[in-house]
């Protein structure tokens, strides 16, 4: 019987291809995505919350999900106020719409207000 390599990662792999260097960092700068494509939009909340106040920012989800959790701090940290982070979305406690708004159009990113 052969024994299993426990570290797969360990394992050599040989390639005819001679470019293989140059192919894997074209996968890496396309995933990088600037702040100038992604549009985000903004919204205020306050239904379904047992009338407490909270601003959605909508869009994050096309982000990595480390750039959309160091998004969240900043924007928290700017407001100077809590909230979260989910995959579709960031929440932020109160009404921070304009704050929002003007901190993510500072950072490059398309920002649009949804609702009134």
């Amino acid at each position: 019987m052969s024994k299993v390599l426990k570290n797969r990662s360990s394992s050599i792999v040989y390639s005819t291809f001679s470019d293989l260097n140059s192919l894997h960092s074209e996968e890496e700068n396309e995933h990088e995505i600037g702040p100038d494509s992604v549009s985000l939009g903004v919204r205020f909340e306050k239904k379904g919350r047992s009338g407490k106040t909270a601003t959605l920012i909508f869009g994050v989800d096309v982000l990595p999900a480390e750039r959309r959790s160091e998004l969240a701090k900043q924007v928290r940290v700017h407001c100077g106020t809590g909230g979260s982070a989910a995959e579709d979305h960031i929440l932020l406690q109160g009404d921070q719409v304009n704050k929002v708004m003007k901190f993510l159009q500072n950072q490059g990113y398309k920002v649009k207000k949804i609702g009134g």
